[in-house]
């Protein structure tokens, strides 16, 4: 059965429609221990959602070295590692299923990520699949605020109960559920508890794709 009322999907794009966290999380730890700092792949993920200086930021005050360390440093570093490891794909099937929404649906990318690395990523998977792109350059606060999703949505000219978020992390689906919109959410990195707050939550992609070809196409 179709769900009517829906005019936009939302999505996220690290770990919902590219497998590239392992590489963020390896960059992230290499750059840390460069500088003496200990940092574990679990707390990347945990923290997926949020755009690296955000990121750096955030561990840095938690470990108590905010005032020892320059974090724009750190970031450089972090992103010149990940422009060295990455070796990204696309998650299987995930471009046929955009342009089938994108027959019925406005598409918009809602990422944490810095739109340079955004769009480098589009342009190399899904060149002109969406009608907007949000990076967390765009929105005045980060995920897990609202900010993002409220932004995306300006952008599209679309109530909040019009769209659908599609999320794999803990963050965004918290950014998702402040901005009011549906979400649904794969467990890609973490576990499906963590994703809870979801309206639905999918084990992989097989059955997100599944779902959405059922319920809007």
């Amino acid at each position: 059965m179709i769900i009517m009322g829906v005019s936009g999907f939302l999505f996220d794009l690290d770990g919902v429609l590219i497998d590239s966290m392992s590489y963020h999380a390896d960059s992230f730890i290499s750059a840390f221990s460069e500088y003496g700092i200990d940092v574990d792949e679990k707390t990347i993920y945990d923290l997926e959602g949020k755009e690296d200086r955000y990121i750096i930021r955030d561990l840095l005050e938690e470990k108590g070295l905010l005032e020892e360390f320059n974090i724009e440093e750190i970031t450089g570093r972090r992103r010149k590692i990940f422009n060295e490891i990455e070796n990204t794909k696309a998650f299987d099937g995930m471009r046929d299923l955009l342009l089938d929404l994108g027959e019925r649906y406005r598409l918009a990318l809602v990422s944490g990520s810095n739109r340079e690395n955004m769009e480098d990523f589009v342009d190399k998977f899904f060149p002109g699949v969406f009608d907007c792109l949000t990076s967390g350059d765009d929105a005045a606060r980060q995920k897990p605020h609202a900010d993002p999703y409220l932004t995306c949505l300006d952008k599209l000219n679309l109530d909040r109960e019009e769209a659908i978020v599609v999320e794999n992390a803990p963050l965004g689906v918290e950014s998702a559920i402040r901005a009011g919109i549906k979400c649904l959410a794969v467990a890609t990195y973490v576990d499906k508890k963590d994703l809870a707050a979801a309206d639905e939550v999918f084990s992989d992609h097989m059955e997100l794709k599944k779902y959405i070809k059922e319920k809007f196409l």
